[in-house]
């Protein structure tokens, strides 16, 4: 194998073996394989299209290489399931498969899943990156997800809480560790993976400031408004346990919440507000947007609360009032 195909290959296996591992510690990793490995030469002891069970062992290689560049353990899941149940389906080569191989793919999977446009599509980008990626690096002559087009689909915005809605949810918490949750997430806008990672550390009670490591493996900061500071620090002062993380369990033994319990928990209050409309984390989170925008943050600034890297994500989630528009058009159409 080459130099880099072999290095990829042990980002792997220390990822599998060493899941603890952070990035920094990685790189270090890496740097001292560099330097070792002057005094060496790599030659390719085999193909790179050898088939494990119909799955390419270029797929390792490509989860090896997203793994340096920061993907989530989400996406890569999502690769790793996808790739494996097309490769197994097709039964062929990775320099074999065709455009027509990919599509009927994807047309069984939504026939025999039942998943919306959205999702299928969401699907076609992932296999679409893998075989750009091979190409790129060489495995394969041709990327045959060139000539697929994106599935045309309904574009809908989605629906933040108003206001009113707000206060329900706020009022149908039960306890201190509801109350600290919704306007923790109401105040940073932060994502539930988010929430999730937050230890008592990150928080700056005196500055009002919390630090945010997420999506991208990125970091940024964001902000408690009263109401949170308030209810976050009664909750840590209920608290008896020594964990490091700012939301835990109520159930022993005391561990960071996961994503899954988060958004059990905000359906829960949801259901006690009686509110009629879907409410997941996502949607406090887009509230967090649409309520700044309304009250004078600019796009922009919305756009870094938020940790976007493009300000038509932010886009996405801010609504605007058709009343609105009728008083600027009134100010601004004459």
């Amino acid at each position: 194998m080459s130099y880099n195909e072999f290095k990829n290959s042990l980002v792997l296996n220390l990822t599998e073996r060493f899941p603890e591992m952070d990035i920094a510690s990685l790189n270090r990793v890496l740097q001292i394989v560099d330097c070792t490995a002057n005094d060496y030469d790599f030659t390719r002891k085999c193909t790179d299209l050898i088939v494990s069970g119909g799955v390419p062992e270029v797929l390792k290689l490509y989860l090896a290489a997203k793994v340096v560049e920061g993907y989530s353990k989400g996406t890569l899941y999502n690769v790793r399931i996808i790739c494996t149940n097309f490769f197994q389906t097709v039964g062929k080569p990775i320099d074999k498969v065709t455009s027509n191989d990919i599509r009927v793919f994807l047309y069984t999977w939504q026939n025999a899943h039942n998943v919306s446009l959205v999702t299928l599509d969401k699907y076609r980008v992932l296999l679409s990156t893998f075989f750009h990626w091979c190409y790129a690096e060489g495995y394969i002559e041709k990327d045959p997800t060139v000539v697929i087009k994106p599935f045309k689909t309904e574009k809908k915005q989605r629906e933040s809480l108003t206001q009113v809605e707000l206060e329900y949810m706020r009022k149908a918490c039960q306890d201190i560790r509801e109350k600290a949750l919704i306007e923790f997430m109401y105040s940073t806008g932060c994502r539930a993976a988010e929430v999730c990672e937050v230890k008592r550390s990150d928080v700056n009670f005196d500055t009002g400031e919390v630090h945010l490591f997420g999506k991208g493996k990125k970091h940024r900061t964001s902000y408690l408004n009263a109401k949170a500071s308030v209810n976050l620090k009664e909750y840590l002062d209920s608290r008896t346990d020594d964990c490091p993380y700012l939301f835990v369990r109520s159930r022993r033994p005391v561990g960071q919440l996961t994503t899954s319990s988060i958004a059990k928990i905000v359906r829960g209050i949801a259901a006690r507000a009686n509110l009629t409309k879907h409410v997941s984390p996502h949607i406090i989170r887009h509230t967090t947007a649409t309520q700044a925008v309304k009250h004078g943050m600019l796009v922009q600034e919305v756009q870094k609360l938020l940790g976007h890297a493009n300000i038509a994500t932010t886009m996405v989630y801010v609504e605007t009032d058709d009343s609105e528009i009728r008083a600027m058009h009134n100010r601004a159409v004459i």
